[in-house]
């Protein structure tokens, strides 16, 4: 009963927060270069040519469908769709509370939490299409922690297409020695790259873009301030370069060093071991990388939750402290500050501290080979079973 008021109370959240969101100044800045190259497709024009358009090709037929509707209606829709994606994560992942009658409960206070918190807020405006990842992460780390191999390989391939933010996740079917999910994931990406070509006006254009991408788009410079990577914070705050370069590769080797360790043990790859990689391996592509949004954090936070049920107490700290963090409102107080470089430092801090969490989280697993029924993968399982 409670636990039904409590996401009676998540749903009227989401609606006014959604509601401020296409009343705010300057919302869509991201949407409107997807609608926009979905434009062009309709007019026989090139989708690289449109301004700020960095994605796949088939990025664009997501603009072809927001195209469909006037401007405010693309906006009004997918300001709603973003919050139903951010409150359906929190309730799929709500076996990682544990299970007991106050689990619905605490899931819905942490969704209305999360949705009314800083991080939320501010990515909600800009209306990236990297929302639309946030599900597909969820089930992909729920279908291969369940055993359904080739239904997350599928999930992952689509999501590539659109935007391959979520590529690091082809490290998960290797080490679990699942080679066919592996080659699956790799051989749709690339036969319906193929047949997107017909988008692409030149090779040339889309390594152009790729590079930039790599490169850090377009957040260098005055605009580092909002790149949560650590090259970006380096760059804002006047890090020397050699402390930067050392910190990027500490995560990797520290990344690496915890890939070897679930590769050497060959442990059961139940959803207590795939969403601490899965975190894990996001983390350190955002951190070490030249390219973070505050939108990559809402692709990486439902995932870690997993490292709640970690038999390591320091992972499940981290990620509370992560999740307090991200549900922070400078509308609560000024204490965090409210400067672009303050809010940049506070949501690196969730990155690090989700990344740390999720290698914790894999550190501590010693589930023995073969234990694929252990208590912890049936916390989670029971989230998805109706």
């Amino acid at each position: 009963m409670l636990g039904g008021l409590g996401w009676l109370v998540v749903v009227i959240v989401a609606v006014f927060q959604a509601r401020a969101t296409i009343a705010a100044p300057g919302v869509g800045l991201d949407l409107r270069p997807v609608r926009d190259a979905g434009l062009a497709v309709r007019s026989g024009h090139s989708i690289y040519d449109v301004p700020m358009f960095v994605y796949m090709p088939y990025t664009a037929l997501v603009g072809v469908l927001l195209s469909l509707v006037s401007w405010h209606g693309a906006v009004v829709g997918y300001a709603y769709l973003e919050y139903a994606i951010l409150a359906s994560a929190v309730f799929l992942m709500r076996g990682a509370l544990g299970r007991s009658r106050w689990t619905l409960l605490a899931a819905a206070l942490i969704a209305a939490a999360l949705l009314e918190g800083d991080l939320v807020v501010r990515d909600a405006r800009l209306e990236n299409i990297s929302v639309l990842m946030v599900l597909p992460c969820v089930g992909i780390v729920l279908c291969w922690g369940t055993g359904r191999w080739r239904w997350g390989a599928v999930i992952l391939a689509a999501t590539l297409l659109i935007k391959p933010m979520l590529i690091a996740l082809l490290v998960v079917p290797l080490l679990a020695r699942r080679w066919t999910a592996t080659a699956l994931t790799v051989a749709v990406t690339a036969v319906l790259c193929v047949l997107a070509l017909p988008l692409v006006p030149s090779v040339g254009a889309a390594l152009k873009i790729a590079d930039r991408v790599l490169k850090g788009s377009n957040l260098t410079g005055a605009m580092s301030v909002y790149n949560l990577s650590l090259w970006g914070w380096g760059h804002t705050h006047h890090t020397p370069t050699v402390v930067v370069v050392g910190g990027r590769l500490l995560v990797v080797v520290v990344a690496v060093a915890c890939l070897a360790v679930v590769w050497r043990r060959e442990q059961p790859m139940t959803v207590a071991t795939v969403g601490p990689l899965a975190g894990l391996l996001l983390g350190a592509t955002f951190l070490a990388g030249s390219l973070s949004e505050n939108h990559y954090l809402l692709v990486l936070l439902p995932v870690a939750f997993t490292c709640l049920i970690a038999t390591s107490v320091a992972s499940r700290l981290l990620v509370v402290g992560a999740v307090v963090l991200a549900a922070y409102s400078h509308h609560y107080t000024t204490i965090l500050g409210t400067s672009a470089s303050a809010i940049q430092t506070r949501f690196v801090v969730i990155e690090l501290l989700l990344f740390v969490a999720s290698a914790l989280a894999l550190l501590g697993t010693h589930d023995a080979p073969g234990d694929g029924d252990s208590s912890i993968t049936r916390a989670l399982d029971a989230s998805t079973t109706p």
